[in-house]
């Protein structure tokens, strides 16, 4: 007489092990056999994610085989055998509920039951495949936006960007699709006003079969165009990744930097870092460095952590403050850039308190740089005189002109020290210069010969500009640029 047959199945889907024993209709020793099915479950740790219970708390088994021959079975163990079935193949089919009674996962495989052997067959149980809805909402002060737009858009873990359609209505925004794939995205988004970006948010979000995932995000501040203020939001099942930031502090004071290092804490593979600031992406990579020339206001850094092959990820998030420079200059002090100090004007406002030239003019002796770059018009927006108008003029200047080697143009294209934000002064500006600099102390402006006269940002009709020679303070002259090259020297403000 043969041996009677056995064969185990495993069935994976994680965690701990239950065997059940089940008969079924007699057969012959020699053609039937036992099946053990064995399973387990991952833990569901949130990002951004639906309300319902991922974990698995039961499970339910079915077998089907040769001449139609079946089995059930249940279990909220992590195996179950099957005795005495008939040789040949079997195909097994496991559901996983939740405590709820839900559905939240499936999985199938096949088995060859051989007489007088033990099979052992794993079914990996994931989540059901299919779509899901993603249903957002964001919200802001009225007074501090005019003109409302959002740029969203929702990135799988492989795969190309989809742009995300948000209704807009009064200081709110709301977004909602029932037909989004499961699996995890990058959700990322930012708020406009004028065009301007003034908040943003990224956040790891996870998307399951025939649930809503929600996000709602409440700016209670914003950085307004010109320089304001804040930011704010959160951050994911197959084990998201716990994501840290080291290095972030609460405050960072303008024009000094901080390094920061994105690292995980449960995962020890290759791991993809994105940086975003106000939900904007500069960087990738472990490490990122904020601050330089950074304006005064409040920022969200996030970083998104993704494996190699897309199955898990997470994300962290800090708030900063870049506030102001705690160092007082005195007229002639040596400024950031490594220029001079020239104009304070006692605070903060609009973002810069000191004016800093450049330690030279941007001419070689003999050398003149034309005011317009061959079209001689007048320039909205470039007529400004005063000490702060500078900076406005020299970006009309190059919006109506273009790009080329012209006096606006160099200057702003001037990169100092790290600094990259000059600009042509303003008639008064310029004056500043002569009166606090050149006359307070001729060998701060260094040994070129400044005789000539010096061109400023600050148009008087459409063929002249203001002029002085740096010498003659409060005296003005209009430079003919259509005819005559110029000096020039950049400032900038902090």
């Amino acid at each position: 007489m043969k041996t009677s047959r056995s064969v185990i199945a495993s069935i994976a889907v994680f965690s701990s092990i239950l065997v059940l024993s089940t008969c079924r209709s007699p057969l012959p020793a020699s053609t039937t056999g036992k099946l053990t099915i064995g399973f387990a479950n991952s833990i569901n740790a949130r990002t951004l994610t639906p309300a319902i219970d991922m974990n698995a708390a039961s499970y339910s088994i079915a077998g089907t085989g040769p001449n139609s021959a079946t089995f059930t079975a249940a279990s909220t163990g992590a195996s179950v055998t099957e005795n005495s079935l008939a040789f040949g193949s079997w195909t097994i089919v496991v559901n996983a509920t939740n405590a709820a009674g839900q559905l939240i996962g499936t999985g199938s495989s096949t088995a060859q039951v051989n007489t007088g052997e033990t099979t052992i067959v794993s079914v990996n149980v994931a989540p059901i495949l299919g779509t899901g809805t993603l249903s957002l909402g964001v919200s802001w002060p009225a007074a501090q936006v005019q003109t409302p737009s959002i740029n969203a858009s929702l990135t799988p873990a492989l795969g190309s960007a989809q742009v995300l359609p948000f209704t807009i209505s009064g200081a709110t925004a709301s977004y909602s699709n029932a037909a989004v794939g499961n699996g995890y995205y990058t959700l990322a988004f930012t708020l406009l006003d004028n065009a301007s970006v003034v908040a943003g948010a990224v956040d790891v979000v996870r998307i399951v079969t025939g649930q809503t995932t929600s996000g709602t995000y409440a700016f209670s501040n914003v950085n307004a165009p010109g320089g304001t203020i804040a930011v704010n939001i959160n951050a994911n099942m197959q084990n998201p990744l716990d994501v840290a930031i080291a290095g972030a502090s609460a405050t960072l004071s303008q024009g000094t930097t901080e390094g920061l290092t994105a690292s995980v804490t449960n995962f020890s593979g290759n791991v993809v870092y994105v940086w975003y600031v106000n939900g904007v992406s500069v960087g990738t990579g472990a490490s990122y460095t904020f601050g330089a020339n950074q304006p005064l206001g409040y920022y969200r850094i996030d970083v998104t952590a993704f494996t190699a092959d897309g199955t898990r990820a997470g994300s962290c998030a800090y708030n900063i403050q870049v506030t102001s420079p705690s160092q007082v200059y005195a007229i002639g002090d040596i400024g950031p850039a490594g220029g001079h100090v020239f104009y304070d004007q006692g605070s903060y406002i609009n973002g810069w308190r000191y004016l800093e030239a450049a330690p030279t003019s941007q001419n070689d002796k003999g050398g003149w740089f034309s005011w317009y770059n061959g079209v001689f018009l007048l320039i909205p927006g470039a007529a400004g005189t005063d000490i702060g108008a500078g900076k406005a003029n020299t970006a009309a200047i190059i919006a109506a002109q273009g790009p080329g080697n012209y006096a606006a143009s160099i200057c702003s294209s001037l990169s100092l020290n790290g600094f990259s934000d000059w600009f042509l002064p303003s008639r008064d500006e310029l004056n500043a210069m002569s009166n606090n600099l050149y006359l307070h102390n001729p060998n701060l402006l260094g040994s070129f010969d400044i005789d000539d006269g010096f061109i400023s940002s600050s148009q008087a009709t459409d063929h002249t500009a203001w002029g002085e020679d740096l010498p003659n303070p409060n005296v003005y002259y209009r430079v003919y640029t259509s005819s005559n090259g110029c000096y020039i020297w950049a400032v900038r403000e902090f």
